[in-house]
């Protein structure tokens, strides 16, 4: 279905009214009168790229004379710089604050929680002039790549932050998201982000967080007995397990580890993956590792 440009773009004129151009001259993007004004570009670099994602100066210009401004190819080039930049950066914080609704999820097991942070991350792959400043990981991958962190908050459905990063950096550095946590809140993260001092950090702010287990992090029962995680989950008949810990640090942190029993071919499944993932970087799982997949 073709895009209504026209309405779409009075839409957007409406959603944030004067504020477009009031930041469009705040950024510099906008330092004198013009027919390309901060609203225009905004309308032409959004509808551009929903029609086209890899749309090149040519279609912007069509897209352009489709909203009623002519402006060759070239001209659109010569605004696409650091002011436009830190203009588009500014109205997609604003699009986030517009956007954001404050009706939470009538179930009443997930309103304990002030707040349920998702963090997740994904990579998407850039030309490689850009390697410089987003290098990718090199090697057989990309030379150049951007990792998009986003924190979703899913109680009321809102993008909380998002942060583009070197695609070569590890999940495990990004720390950002820590500004955001509050008290009350539950934030879910995968294993790529599991650091202890983190997790000290959230509870430390009486919030709570949910992460897989790192393997062979050391658990300890609440009066500082080691516990041999793996014999104790095999000791056990019953198909799950909830246990009171404390994690391994300095100062050791309470947790509630669950555990349940996966079916074969899950765990299996799980097996299989790891080998590859092991292969590929020149290792050989363990056995305990392996035995703890199910």
């Amino acid at each position: 279905m073709k895009l209504d440009l026209q309405f779409t773009a009075e839409k957007l004129r409406s959603f944030f009214g004067d504020t477009v151009n009031q930041i469009a001259g705040q950024t510099q993007f906008v330092q004198r009168r013009s027919k390309l004004d901060g609203l225009k570009f905004l309308q032409i670099v959004v509808f551009g790229f929903i029609e086209n994602p890899k749309g090149s100066l040519n279609h912007l210009a069509q897209v352009s004379l489709d909203l009623g401004l002519e402006i060759t190819p070239q001209g659109i080039d010569e605004r696409i710089n650091e002011h436009s930049v830190m203009f588009l950066k500014e109205m997609f914080n604003q699009a986030l604050e517009t956007f954001k609704n404050d009706q939470p999820l009538p179930l009443e097991v997930l309103q304990q929680f002030k707040a349920i942070n998702i963090l997740d991350s994904s990579v998407k792959t850039l030309p490689d002039n850009m390697a410089e400043e987003y290098p990718g990981c090199g090697g057989d991958g990309p030379q150049a790549s951007m990792k998009v962190q986003l924190m979703f908050e899913f109680l009321c459905g809102n993008l909380k932050e998002v942060v583009l990063q070197p695609g070569r950096t590890p999940d495990q550095a990004y720390r950002d998201y820590l500004q955001l946590i509050e008290m009350g809140t539950l934030t879910i993260v995968d294993l790529g982000y599991f650091s202890m001092d983190a997790f000290g950090n959230i509870a430390g702010q009486g919030a709570y967080f949910l992460s897989r287990y790192l393997y062979d992090t050391r658990v300890y029962t609440p009066d500082g007995e080691k516990i041999d995680l793996l014999s104790t989950l095999q000791s056990t008949t019953a198909n799950s397990i909830d246990l009171d810990v404390h994690l391994s640090t300095k100062q050791r942190l309470r947790c509630r580890l669950v555990a349940v029993r996966a079916s074969q071919e899950v765990a299996n499944h799980r097996r299989q993956k790891a080998r590859r993932s092991a292969q590929r970087q020149g290792r050989t799982p363990s056995k305990a590792y392996l035995a703890l997949m199910g």
